[in-house]
C-alpha cells in the first residue's frame, strides 16, 4: 500500500513537470512568433529625378512596407551639368552631405531595402551619410539601384564596407526607370521578402 502511494505521487510530480515544460514551451513559441510578428521592412531611397523614387513606390506597393525619402540638407544644383559636377566632387573628396531629416523608430526595422540612382558608377555619397548614422547591426539590407545602362558595379561592395560586420548585406539589383511590377516583385520573392497582410504601411 505505502508503495502504491509513493508511486502515485511520484507519477503526480511527473505529470506537473510535463505540464510545467509545455506550458514553458508554449510561452516561448508565443515570444518567438510575436517577436517575428513585429519585426518590420523599411525602404530607403534617395531620387533626384524621381527614377528611384518609381522603382521605390512599386515596390512598396507590393510589400506595403514603410518608406523614406532620403533628402539632403543643402539641394544639389537644378542645373543638371552642375548637379554632374558637385556629385563628381563629392565622389573625389569622398565628402558626407549632410541629412535633412533623421529616421524614427529605427529599431523596429529589421530589414531595410535601399535605392539610390548611379552617379559615375557610385551611389551618391548622401547613402554614405546615411549608412554611416545608424546602426545596422543586426539588420539585414537589401540594395537596388537604377541607372539607364550601368549596373551596381562597385557601388555595393563600397557601402556594404560602411555598416557593421554583423549586418546582412545582399547582393542587389539594378532596375532601369520601366521595371514592372512583376520584375520587381519576381526578386524580391527572391530575397525572401513576402508582401504584409496587417495594417498599411506609409511614407515617413
Amino acid at each position: 500500500m505505502e508503495q502504491t502511494r509513493k508511486r502515485g505521487f511520484a507519477n503526480h510530480v511527473l505529470q506537473g513537470i510535463i505540464l510545467l515544460l509545455i506550458i514553458l514551451m508554449a510561452g516561448a513559441f508565443t515570444t518567438e512568433v510575436n517577436a517575428a510578428a513585429k519585426k518590420k521592412t523599411l525602404i530607403v531611397y534617395y531620387s533626384r529625378t524621381n527614377t528611384t523614387q518609381q522603382i521605390a513606390k512599386k515596390i512598396q506597393k507590393l510589400i506595403n512596407a514603410d518608406m523614406v525619402r532620403l533628402k539632403t540638407k543643402n539641394a544639389y544644383p537644378s542645373d543638371y551639368d552642375e548637379m554632374l559636377e558637385t556629385a563628381q566632387r563629392e565622389q573625389d573628396e569622398n565628402a558626407r552631405p549632410e541629412m535633412a531629416d533623421r529616421i524614427s523608430n529605427w529599431s523596429q526595422y529589421d530589414k531595410i531595402i535601399l535605392g539610390y540612382p548611379i552617379w559615375y558608377g557610385q551611389a551618391p555619397k548622401i547613402i554614405s551619410t546615411f549608412l554611416e548614422s545608424y546602426d545596422f547591426s543586426g539588420k539585414t539590407i537589401v540594395p537596388f539601384c537604377t541607372s539607364g545602362g550601368s549596373g551596381l558595379g562597385t557601388s555595393a561592395s563600397s557601402l556594404h564596407s560602411l555598416v557593421s560586420s554583423d549586418a546582412a548585406w545582399k547582393t542587389g539589383i539594378r532596375f532601369t526607370a520601366g521595371a514592372s511590377a512583376g520584375d520587381i516583385q519576381t526578386w524580391l520573392k527572391s530575397e525572401g521578402i513576402q508582401p504584409f497582410t496587417g495594417a498599411s504601411a506609409h511614407a515617413i
